[in-house]
């Protein structure tokens, strides 16, 4: 498997920091340069149509490209720690931090 990533983009940082609690150093990340435009290149829009990082290569060739999706997909893939919820009610009060935390850094710095 493949991480395409932005070391500086919040999204692929996000992907990067659930790898780390999970303790995941198998997958092979490829930075991919934002200022340079490679997300907008041919090769790259192949696998993420709409020149989104972070982008998941799995082994079988597909790719999941959004942030929410790869963390499913690796929560699945390791499920310890469990950072997504055993039951009904801790993936509901985790998914609320997790939308409140996103609303928080959408707000304008002071």
């Amino acid at each position: 498997m493949q991480l395409y990533t932005a070391p500086r983009a919040p999204n692929p940082r996000r992907v990067t920091m659930f790898m780390a609690e999970k303790g995941i150093t198998h997958i092979h990340q490829v930075p991919v340069d934002l200022n340079a435009q490679e997300h907008k290149n041919d090769a790259f829009r192949a696998k993420s149509p709409l020149a989104k990082v972070p982008a998941l290569e799995l082994d079988d060739g597909r790719v999941l490209t959004e942030t929410r999706a790869i963390c499913t997909y690796l929560e699945g893939l390791v499920q310890e720690p469990n950072l997504m919820g055993r039951d009904f009610e801790e993936r509901a009060f985790i998914e609320m931090a997790d939308r409140r935390i996103e609303w928080y850094f959408m707000l304008p710095m002071a």
